[in-house]
């Protein structure tokens, strides 16, 4: 059975056309320049698009000012005057989710555009079911909808609460604005504005509400509940919010902290604000006092500099401790200036950067870590336990903000942890002073021994730097102990600890500061016991270990003179070695190895890396065997070096390739491997796969070139190749290049 939604109305014009009622326009596609004005912007779908009818054209028909846009209350009011149904009957409504699936760009505004792409295949066709059904848009009952809506405007109405008249409300006008509204919220009670509801309307966070804000993000539900408000006859009562106003300016935050501020900058640091809070006495929930700790401190302190502005003070006051503060107020608190002045006074005689500047033995403004550890030894600071505190490598940090290894009085100051300050001071009100002579005795006890001029002494070469290898054998020579009574070694780990610059050895300077506390007084000790540098030792030492150059050793494995050694040479140099792994076994050079030693990624190792990159373990696996009388065999490395030379496996690889480019591609890798007849461990021949040919591909253009092939072949598949080319196998050129048709035929 037909219907209007399947079958083309006739054409009105010819007289051939059913006879009955006069077919409306909405459902008459019209022709040429006027169709589109003929129909109210009903348009008949594009070729290829989808539906029967362009969403754009339609739709623009609701765009009241003109802009090619519509917000979400249009366009909700648009599918509420199509009569879409809801879900369980009714008008639709458009929900946020759903407006947010239109709007593409995330502008807050749906263009044409976007809604005709956007647009759900279902709810097309039931637009275009109610146009077949005759619905045309209805100019005059649209426009009083709209001038009904505008007589609501949120903008214009809550301008009204704007005391100051910038065009913004602040978390404290906006919430006042909500309780003069008496908005209710589902249990009947009174609509408040808390952070996170104020937060959804400061959508570019710079803690105001501007009128587009508000008017964007009231929400559906709320924006009704203000419109019934408005409808049962609220109006802007501008006299009791005048009143309102006048009171809250009564109790100005900004005004009353500022009176805490002793030195007039207009900021207060984290003691003048704690002190303020303890001034106004501000209760717990438990009856006790609200004290201002770090954590909350920062919560004030947005832009982060240490202090906190009247501004950053008012702005970031929670409801509840506003509430407090007025409650204290209204209540009869008052400032008071004479005990203000006294409290400044006696916090200013425990100035912490004054009292500190005494520890600053060479008068720079800073403390190291040493000078402030003896200077808290030195005030004797208890910790709960009764004990001494002491300063570590963690609390030292957490002082020395700009990581400098230094702590300026200012770092000093603000650093300070409130209990650790309050201790300070009770031992200064218990009569600690600060004693010259005891601090300069020590000064000289420390300076005594210079870590720098002690480990200056293991220097061979008076560079002024230690590398691994001196510094190792320079704890050696102190015989450090370890907990376990055995010696401290040396290892990598510790060496970087050192070297913090990453140059590969280390200063003086370096390793005075690095130096861990334990480890100082571990030398401290060997010193006290009577250690002293014995250069006798040290030279012997020194010539013991260039005995052993392994730059000069390796160098003889370098058969071309190059300076450098690729992964087969340094491969077959440490099976020369016959170096043994804990097993037994002999030591193998791997990829993962070959790495390790190539620093600057080149696929050669040089001398210098070579000896950089020698485990302290492998090291002394050669020296051991260097010890134990190898000797390089210069005729049997020479026979080594000719006999790989016969199977040059860069020959074999010109040989499969057929362009003369120096590459081969992924097929004719293929097919080379298959023509050699690699044996696989189970007697199958190794076939070549994507991952395997990958593994050679290193750049991934789809080629293997001659580099690739020799760096990233393995060397149990090169053993394979030369097992082959024991066995006789050779490059047959006719066999290849028939292949080669046959596969290009394919």
């Amino acid at each position: 059975m037909g219907c209007a939604a399947s079958t083309p109305a006739p054409d009105t014009s010819d007289p051939s056309a059913s006879p009955g009622k006069a077919v409306k326009a909405a459902s008459t596609p019209a022709k040429g320049k006027d169709k589109g004005k003929a129909n109210g912007g009903i348009l008949p779908a594009k070729k290829g698009a989808k539906g029967k009818y362009q969403m754009g054209p339609l739709f623009a028909q609701f765009d009241a000012d003109g802009d090619g846009k519509l917000d979400i209350y249009e366009i909700a009011r648009a599918f509420r005057a199509l009569g879409l149904e809801k879900r369980e009957g009714g008008d639709a409504d458009m929900d946020k989710a759903m407006f947010k699936s239109f709007d593409l760009n995330g502008d807050g505004y749906v263009t044409m555009e976007e809604l005709d792409k956007a647009m759900p295949d279902k709810l097309r066709a039931i637009i275009d079911g109610k146009i077949d059904l005759g619905w045309k848009f209805d100019k005059a009952t649209w426009d009083a909808s709209v001038a009904r809506h505008k007589k609501h405007d949120m903008k214009a109405i809550f301008a009204q609460f704007d005391a100051d008249g910038d065009g913004k409300l602040d978390i404290y006008e906006i919430a006042r604005a909500f309780r003069a509204f008496g908005l209710p919220k589902r249990d009947g009670t009174k609509m408040d504005v808390d952070k996170n509801m104020f937060k959804s309307f400061d959508t570019n966070g710079d803690g105001f509400v501007t009128m587009d804000e508000l008017d964007a993000n009231l929400k559906p539900k709320t924006r009704r509940k203000l419109e019934m408000a408005i409808e049962a006859g609220w109006k802007f009562d501008k006299k009791t919010w005048d009143e309102s106003v006048a009171r809250h300016n009564k109790h100005d935050m900004k005004v009353i902290f500022a009176q805490f501020d002793a030195d007039g900058d207009g900021k207060l640091d984290i003691y003048e604000i704690a002190r303020a809070f303890r001034a106004f006495g501000l209760p717990k929930r438990d009856g006790s006092k609200m004290d201002m700790d770090k954590q909350m401190f920062k919560s004030f302190d947005t832009n982060g500099d240490g202090l906190i502005d009247m501004a950053e003070l008012d702005a970031n006051l929670k409801p509840k401790t506003r509430r407090k503060l007025e409650t204290i107020i209204e209540a009869g608190w008052k400032f008071d200036k004479e005990t203000w002045e006294a409290s400044i006074a006696r916090h200013k005689k425990y100035d912490m950067k004054e009292i500190f500047g005494q520890f600053d033995a060479d008068g720079d403004g800073k403390l190291d870590i040493y000078e402030i550890s003896r200077a808290f030894r030195a005030l004797g600071l208890p910790k709960r336990d009764g004990s001494k505190m002491d300063m570590d490598h963690a609390m030292f940090k957490s002082f020395d903000t700009n990581g400098d290894g230094l702590i300026s009085m200012e770092e000093l100051d603000a650093n300070l942890k409130p209990k650790t300050r309050r201790k300070v001071e009770m031992l200064l009100e218990g009569g600690w002073v600060f004693d010259k002579e005891k601090w300069e005795a020590s000064i000289a006890r420390h300076n005594k021994y210079n870590m720098k001029e002690i480990f200056g002494q293991f220097d061979a070469d008076g560079d002024g730097k230690l590398d691994i290898y001196e510094i190792s054998r320079a704890f050696r020579a102190l015989g450090m102990p370890k907990r376990d009574g055995s010696k401290m070694e040396m290892d990598h780990a510790m060496f970087k600890a050192f070297d913090t610059n990453g140059d590969g050895l280390i200063s003086m300077e370096e390793l005075d500061k690095g130096l861990k506390p334990k480890t100082r007084r571990k030398i401290e000790a060997l010193l006290e016991g009577g250690w002293v540098f014995d250069k006798a030792n040290w030279d012997a030492s020194v010539a013991r270990h260039n005995k052993y150059d392994m730059k000069v050793i390796f160098a003889q494995f370098d058969a071309d003179g190059d300076g450098k050694l690729d992964i087969y040479e340094i491969s077959r140099a440490f099976r020369a070695l016959g170096m043994p792994k804990r097993d037994g076994s002999k030591m193998e050079m791997d990829h993962a190895l070959f790495k390790s030693f190539d620093t600057n990624g080149d696929g050669v190792i040089s001398m210098e890396e070579l000896d950089k990159g020698l485990k302290p373990k492998t090291r002394r696996k050669i020296e051991d065997l260097l010890e134990g009388g190898w000797v390089f065999d210069k005729a049997a490395w020479d026979a080594s070096v000719a006999r790989h030379n016969k199977y040059n496996l860069a020959d074999i690889f010109k040989g499969f390739d057929r362009g003369g480019e120096g590459k081969i591609p992924m097929a004719d890798f293929y097919r080379a491997f298959r023509a050699m007849g690699l044996p696989k461990r189970d007697g199958e021949k190794v076939e070549m796969d994507k991952k395997m040919f990958d593994s050679f591909d290193s750049n991934g253009d789809g080629f293997v070139t001659l580099v690739e092939f020799q760096e990233n072949i393995l060397p149990k598949t090169r053993k394979k190749i030369e097992m082959k080319l024991e066995e006789g196998w050779k490059f047959d050129q006719i066999k290849w290049d028939e292949s080669g048709e046959r596969h290009k035929a394919a």
